[in-house]
């Protein structure tokens, strides 16, 4: 047996511009909002509590902490409006893909025949909103290699039995 390493033409390589990406439903993005904003509400209750306790010689603090309290919260809520039109997936005959980021992006794929299971998880909100996560994972690790989140939960129910018949019969040939 003689060992081969031949080259590949790009030019034979297909494109991966040409998948066409699902985006994830708007009531995920709301989800996120809703999450950020009780984190937000919270978070100032804990400031105007923390100084209707301290003495009021700190007036000048008390605006400081405000206005970081709105440009964190403003940020937050930016970055969530912005980055949400950047996610989306894909589900091929051999592969799953996700994609997320503005400024940072980031394609993942996992083909279906390195997945070891996959799962889906419901948060209290996601429950909710009759959502849930899609997590796939492969070999060598505990946490999932791919999670799709804001899944309606039938359609996430859909896909994971396509992945575990799609890996069942891949172990069957």
């Amino acid at each position: 047996m003689i060992f081969k390493n031949n080259q590949v033409d790009l030019g034979q390589l297909p494109e991966a511009e040409s998948v066409v990406f699902h985006p994830l439903p708007i009531t995920y993005r709301n989800i996120l909002l809703i999450s950020s904003g009780v984190f937000f509400v919270l978070l100032l209750i804990g400031i105007v509590s923390l100084f209707l306790l301290v003495p009021a010689e700190l007036p000048v603090a008390m605006e400081w902490a405000l206005i970081a309290w709105f440009i964190l919260s403003a940020i937050a809520i930016g970055r969530i409006l912005i980055a949400f039109p950047y996610k989306g997936y894909a589900v091929r005959e051999r592969d799953i893909i996700y994609k997320k980021g503005w400024l940072w992006r980031s394609v993942t794929t996992v083909p279906f025949n390195r997945v070891q299971h996959c799962d889906i998880k419901q948060g209290l909100l996601e429950r909710q909103f009759g959502l849930s996560s899609l997590n796939v994972y492969t070999a060598g690790g505990q946490n999932s290699d791919l999670t799709i989140p804001g899944l309606d939960y039938q359609m996430a129910e859909k896909y994971k039995a396509y992945i575990l018949k799609t890996i069942s019969s891949d172990e069957e040939e």
